[in-house]
């Protein structure tokens, strides 16, 4: 079953969650250069890690590979909080199955806490400042998804140093600023949505496929961030997904 230590060590896939399950090292942790927070390679419900957080997939349907959100669904939920988080690194594999509306494929956005990594006409970041102003990273030229492929993004949210980038894969490298009335201190005070929103919209939650879904502690140098996609991509053959 998925996530038991057995004599192989190896996370061995099952397409149901119910069960009992102990965390093993995952690839998103140890080839990681920053700690980790949290990491979900959506095998099971647990995170790898160790810090105990965990993820209810709701409308992800889980797949032997990960979990697969038809149109409409309802995001997957996790109870991933580190209040007084400054710079936050993740890394999320993922496919589209449409490009034509805006998607969340990871948020933990409110007023003045979180922010998060979406579609809409192109791949972009963004936030709340306090007084309810949507803030967007947007620098880079738009950058199109291709439907059915399988993308790593591997992105840094640092609002200690106002700055914020997203590598996709092969696709692209998305940044920009982050403005100086967004608190330095907040990037984790609300627990992150997998696949949507924390309002749990369905007109904007994933439509596609998710394999699965880390967060470090600190930012990602540029270096370190566009390697990090490479770690991915392994995830994902060893899946048979690429």
């Amino acid at each position: 079953m998925a996530g038991v230590r057995i004599l192989c060590n190896q996370v061995i896939p099952v397409t149901d969650w119910n069960h009992d399950y102990v965390t093993i090292k995952s690839k998103l942790e140890s080839k990681s250069p920053l700690p980790t927070i949290a990491s979900f390679d959506l095998l099971n419900p647990l995170d790898n890690s160790g810090h105990g957080y965990t993820v209810k997939p709701n409308g992800g349907q889980i797949r032997d590979w990960g979990l697969h959100y038809p149109n409409g669904a309802k995001p997957s939920v996790t109870d991933l909080v580190k209040a007084g988080q400054g710079a936050v690194s993740f890394i999320v594999a993922f496919k589209l199955d449409a490009a034509d509306r805006y998607i969340n494929i990871l948020s933990n956005r409110v007023n003045s806490a979180g922010f998060n990594f979406y579609y809409s006409g192109g791949f972009y970041m963004s936030y709340i400042y306090p007084s309810g102003t949507p803030g967007t990273i947007a620098a880079a030229s738009v950058i199109n998804a291709e439907i059915g492929k399988w993308y790593v993004a591997v992105g840094v949210f640092d609002p200690v140093t106002k700055a914020a980038s997203v590598r996709i894969s092969d696709a692209g490298l998305q940044y920009g600023p982050i403005g100086t009335g967004f608190p330095e201190n907040t990037s984790l005070d609300t627990a992150v949505s997998i696949g949507g929103d924390p309002n749990g919209l369905t007109t904007s939650s994933m439509y596609g496929d998710i394999a699965c879904v880390a967060y470090y502690d600190g930012a990602f140098t540029a270096d370190q961030r566009d390697a990090m996609v490479s770690v991915g991509m392994d995830i994902l053959h060893e899946r048979g997904l690429v």
